[in-house]
């Protein structure tokens, strides 16, 4: 048999043991009770109909019940319908024993969705009692307190993803060193669509519900665009309790995929076509496909976060391969799970992510090279930086790094005019597309309408000129602001491991994720040590001092109360950007380690890896 058919077939093998191994790690541990024990239940009880024999007694009160069993019974689940016409919260006390045999009361509150038709909770105890409580005016319909055997298939899918990505890991370490921008690629598609697949219908995002106004709107061709049921309950933004199991998250988005056809509409296309808007279109072609393709709404509404996705993917590749020196940076980069959740959300931060890296990689590239015909590196360089920087203007300072640049680059002083006029051109051209509007408004008093649109004592214009009346004293705002959030935001969890609403990972996980960041930025191999020369570090320095203080002072103009003592609304993922560049301008040879390449590739890769699976496992999916 020859030697790649028997590789073949050796991975096949291994991929169907991975899948056995998941199943069997599903039943055997997580529904261990059921599967294993045979300890299943099925009680459900009616308003006003006899005790099931499985209960003691049953006592309604005015505004709940109380089930009393026989004897300690292992429930899973409970099931409620209620009649009522709005959103509530309900409570259950479930008395039960430990693992310790003694007698314990927890206390839950839920969220009952009406248009659900039913509320599911998980409880998984050894239950004696439990006491059902809901709001005055809300009628219980039934109760159904259930043990079975059941497979999460998102759980399931995250079992075989985390077995075969430590099978590479362990088993594959040549394609770290080798193939390092596949392997990069391959993992963050892999988690990605993933996140996308198991969130389904969900806004936890940013400002998701804003991002996809924008991109609905903009799928459609001309002024009008058809609105429903379904489109207006997103642009308000789901409640992040819309549902917390399996069972609701497949009723919610059956719910939304019925409602998408409902109450339909054409209305006025009211987003219009800014600059910014750049960053949407690659997402807007996903929901105009989905519609071409009359997809149910949940599939047309993944597809255009997949779109997102597949711009980070394929640009993180093309980042990690044209890399002249220490790919690895890039790949520990493109690993950063808030960057990889962001990925799969609607936003058009991920075209400036992946653009601005493209910017500094092909700048870099031309810059270590220095070949005559680099030249198209650095066109290559000025045009991503323009053209992500579209989306969020204060970044455009980054391409000023063009104008330091070897002179044996250029042919002549004619081609070398030409391209810092191009710089300079693009450079002014987006700037202007954030710094004109403002002035605009200042110069025409526009007081009252530049503020935050979603409320708060806001308006550009004043702030403007509160900045202009006492600038020592915003200038040393600016300085406490920026120091006191530095750190945190480039090296801890706020910033590298976030995901949205769901919040960053816990503090204990900056033990492992601050070393590994200095280690990335600080540590070198000895084969692979190199630094910038220092008239780029300076060049570097002086740019990121400006784009910082562009991004705190947007966001006091914008979003800050006028003469505030604070600055809000700068999150840590706005550092991202800055990263790359500040990384480079922090390299050094004296701080070097004797470690192997493949070791040194998988230590950048595997760390953020791990911090990814942890936040998939706490927050992705329901149980």
């Amino acid at each position: 048999m020859p030697d790649i058919l028997k590789k073949i077939l050796k991975e096949i093998l291994v991929l169907l043991l991975i899948i056995a191994a998941s199943f069997g790690i599903e039943l055997l541990v997580f529904n261990y009770r059921t599967f294993v024990k045979g300890e299943k239940a099925d009680i459900f009880y009616q308003q006003g109909s006899e005790t099931p024999e499985s209960l003691e007694t049953v006592e309604e009160m005015a505004h709940g019940v109380r089930l009393v069993m026989k004897e300690p019974t292992y429930i899973k689940k409970l099931q409620v319908v209620l009649n009522t016409p709005e959103k509530i919260d309900y409570t259950f006390y479930v008395r039960y024993d430990n693992s310790f045999k003694t007698e314990e009361l927890e206390k839950v509150t839920d969220a009952y969705w009406p248009e659900l038709g039913s509320g599911f909770s998980n409880i998984d105890k050894d239950v004696k009692v439990l006491s059902l409580a809901f709001p005055k005016g809300v009628e219980l319909k039934s109760i159904h307190l259930y043990s079975i055997t059941a497979m999460n298939k998102y759980r399931l899918l995250f079992l075989m993803i985390t077995l075969l990505l430590i099978y590479v890991i362990f088993t594959k370490k040549q394609w770290f060193s080798r193939q390092l921008d596949w392997i990069t690629a391959a993992a963050i598609l892999i988690l990605g669509s993933f996140t996308i697949f198991s969130q389904g219908i969900s806004e936890n995002g940013w400002d998701e519900q804003i991002h996809f106004k924008n991109v609905y709107q903009l799928s459609f061709v001309g002024g009008e665009i058809k609105s429903n049921d379904t489109y207006r309950l997103m642009c308000d933004r789901l409640t992040k309790d819309r549902y917390n199991t399996a069972e609701e998250k497949e009723l919610l988005t059956q719910y939304l995929n019925d409602k998408y056809h409902s109450n339909e509409e054409m209305i006025e296309n009211s987003v219009g076509f800014k600059p910014s808007y750049t960053g949407y279109l690659l997402q807007a072609f996903g929901v105009w496909l989905g519609r071409l393709m009359n997809l149910s709404f949940n599939r047309m509404y993944m597809l255009g976060k997949f779109m997102n996705l597949l711009l980070y993917v394929i640009g993180m590749f093309f980042a990690i391969r044209l890399m002249p020196r220490k790919k690895e940076i890039i790949a520990a980069l493109a690993m950063v799970p808030t960057q990889v959740y962001i990925a799969t959300t609607y936003t058009y931060d991920v075209t400036l992510n992946v653009f601005m890296m493209l910017g500094m990689v092909l700048w870099l590239k031309a810059v270590l090279e220095e070949r005559t015909n680099a030249i198209r590196y650095l066109l290559g360089s000025v045009l991503a930086f323009g053209f992500g920087s579209l989306s969020k203007a204060v970044y455009i300072p980054m391409i000023a790094v063009c104008f330091s640049i070897p002179e044996k680059i250029f042919k002549d002083k004619k081609q070398k005019r030409s391209f810092f006029i191009l710089v300079s051109v693009v450079l002014l051209t987006v700037l202007m597309t954030f710094v004109l509007p403002t002035l605009i408004w200042n110069a025409t008093d526009q007081i009252g309408t530049t503020g935050d649109p979603r409320g708060g004592d806001t308006d550009v214009v004043l702030q403007l000129r509160n900045i202009m009346a006492y600038p020592l004293q915003y200038i040393r705002l600016f300085f406490k602001e920026v120091f006191r959030e530095f750190g945190r935001y480039f090296a801890g969890t706020p910033g590298l491991a976030f995901f949205g609403r769901m919040n960053e990972l816990p503090s204990r996980w900056n033990y492992i994720l601050i070393p590994w960041i200095f280690g990335m930025t600080f540590l070198s191999r000895k084969e692979d040590c190199w630094v910038l020369e220092k008239k780029y570090k300076i060049s570097l320095g002086v740019i990121l001092f400006v784009v910082l203080g562009l991004i705190w002072s947007a966001l006091y103009l914008s979003y800050s109360p006028v003469g505030a003592t604070h600055i809000s609304g700068v999150q840590p993922r706005y550092y991202y950007p800055l990263m790359l560049p500040l990384m480079l301008l922090l390299g050094n040879k004296r701080c070097v380690i004797d470690i192997s390449q493949d070791g040194y590739i998988r230590i950048a890769i595997v760390v953020p890896l791990v911090l990814m699976l942890v936040g998939m496992y706490g927050n992705f999916f329901a149980q």
